[in-house]
């Protein structure tokens, strides 16, 4: 019986405990991987999703400038076109035909990602479902942080280190162990008689004792414990640094939550306006009160704000998203 290294299984009992908490973070560990699965599959899905609707738009911003040029070859044959204003319209389809190009590959792209992440092959004219654009803001609920699966798993991971910690130091401690023993012999001058004595147990043997084993200098011993107290200490400054982490994460989280619906809510507003600007002055500029340039100026404004329309509600949602998953909202 060990009473000094691993007295009485000291050392064994808190590797077992270890090992023990360790199976147990298994499955936080796998809801933590499939929830990381699911958050980067939303993204790509809303990715896909603005990629899709930036080939849309860039597909009717080169119809609108092919019905333009229609309204400039009319003003050109009753003699009302300024000069260069063919040009200039042709020179901006040109470029709306390349935006097509460009979107059509980059949505392609994104939609392959989708096709490997869920496994699934889509045809290229997939509609996305979008139940609502820009919901209202989450409101969001006091949180138990010690309850989050992160915090548990690195407060799991400082007790286990500290666990082992002792457990290498118990082990490493010199080994003084009790040893009892008990024997029988047979000693009559006969051999079948001695026989007999010998398993019959009539002449017992007893002894106790102790047994001492310590190296007088093991470099290996002093570096297991210093490996073990470094492991400790890593594991108090990584629990230490979740924590300060995941505080930091919520509070950005919110913040940005905030931005993008603020963004989203006011990109709709503006593209509206622009909108309305565009029909607005296409009548003046078929009636002769409006350049060209001024037009062609208005058309870029209101697909920039096309742009940043749908940029803003895939960046809300994936904000929505990656609040749910901090708060161990998303997989449960």
């Amino acid at each position: 019986q060990s009473i000094w290294a691993n007295a009485f299984g000291v050392s064994d009992r808190l590797e077992y405990f270890a090992s023990s908490n360790t199976f147990k973070n298994s499955d936080l560990t796998k809801q933590e991987a499939t929830e990381d699965l699911v958050l980067k599959s939303l993204r790509t899905f809303w990715e896909t999703y603005v990629a899709q609707s930036q080939l849309k738009d860039a597909i009717s911003a080169r119809q609108m400038y092919k019905d333009l040029v229609g309204v400039v070859q009319k003003r050109g044959r009753f003699g009302l076109e300024k000069g260069g204003e063919y040009a200039q319209v042709m020179a901006d389809v040109t470029n709306s035909e390349s935006q097509v190009k460009n979107a059509s590959y980059v949505y392609l792209e994104k939609l392959k990602n989708l096709e490997i992440l869920i496994q699934e092959p889509f045809n290229e004219d997939l509609e996305f479902t979008i139940q609502e654009l820009v919901p209202p803001l989450p409101k969001l609920d006091e949180l138990n942080r010690d309850q989050l699966r992160r915090l548990q798993l690195a407060k799991s991971n400082l007790e286990n280190a500290r666990m082992r910690e002792q457990a290498t130091t118990w082990r490493n401690e010199p080994s003084l162990d009790v040893i009892a023993r008990s024997t029988s012999t047979g000693v009559d001058g006969r051999a079948n008689a001695a026989y007999a004595e010998f398993i019959s147990g009539t002449k017992p043997t007893y002894y106790v004792g102790f047994e001492l084993s310590a190296p007088l200098d093991s470099s290996e011993a002093r570096a297991n414990v210093a490996l073990a107290h470094l492991q400790h200490e890593r594991e108090k400054i990584n629990s230490k640094r979740t924590s300060q982490d995941v505080e930091t994460r919520l509070q950005l989280l919110r913040r940005r939550l905030e931005q993008t619906y603020l963004s989203a809510s006011g990109a709709l507003e503006i593209e509206k306006f622009r909108a309305r600007t565009v029909k607005e002055q296409e009548a003046e500029y078929r009636s002769g009160r409006l350049s060209l340039r001024e037009l062609l100026d208005t058309y870029r404004r209101f697909f920039d704000s096309q742009s940043q329309r749908v940029r803003a509600i895939g960046d809300y949602h994936i904000a929505l998203n990656e609040m749910a998953a901090e708060r161990d909202e998303l997989v449960k």
